[in-house]
């Protein structure tokens, strides 16, 4: 299997080589231009990498997705059951403050992630920030937005990977597909147990 960053490294490096064809109007060697496309490359990716969304038009008014949200057991059933994560506690709901702890397992290691929810606009937004957990940083906004008489669900996340950018790079092409997984499966269930 080809990273999904790599399918696009010749994009990339082309795009590169023709900037500095035009910005310097002349030839550059291969090895010097190579260098200089592979570093737009590593940027373009580092800040895809870091900025994860995904988005679903759920048909299904806005209030209903967001009161399937409130449910107690929603991680429970937004979890994938190929996921070895399990919810320790809810407590607070959606609301600012509310804290959601997880046991999540890293290979063989038992991992701590508690994040809690830092803003909530009933029936529009919800987000919640990681206090303890895998990560350097995580901030995930739940967006719940009308469209015609349906809801466009939208899951943005900002992450920073423990050990710099040497990491994001060697890692984040697996958290990103782990994440696609995820919310694709999220994203299925909500419209499953939303339909009008």
């Amino acid at each position: 299997m080809i990273f999904p960053q790599v399918q696009h490294l010749r994009i990339y490096l082309k795009i590169g080589y023709v900037l500095l064809v035009v910005r310097n109007k002349k030839i550059l060697s291969l090895k010097r231009s190579f260098r200089y496309c592979v570093a737009i490359y590593l940027a373009i990716v580092l800040i895809e990498m870091l900025n994860f969304q995904y988005s679903s038009l759920i048909d299904a008014d806005v209030n209903t997705v967001w009161q399937f949200h409130e449910r107690p057991d929603i991680l429970d059933i937004l979890t994938p059951p190929w996921q070895p994560v399990k919810v320790i506690r809810r407590e607070g709901g959606l609301g600012v403050g509310a804290i959601t702890e997880f046991r999540l397992m890293l290979l063989v290691i038992p991992v701590r992630w508690i994040a809690r929810h830092i803003e909530c606009q009933t029936n529009k937004v919800f987000v919640d920030r990681q206090v303890e957990g895998p990560m350097k940083s995580w901030v995930h906004r739940h967006q719940f937005i009308s469209e015609q008489g349906k809801t466009r669900l939208i899951d943005s996340i900002e992450y920073e990977i423990p050990g710099g950018w040497l990491a994001e790079i060697l890692l984040g092409w697996w958290v990103d597909s782990r994440l696609k997984e995820m919310f694709r499966y999220r994203h299925e269930v909500t419209k499953r147990e939303c339909k009008n």
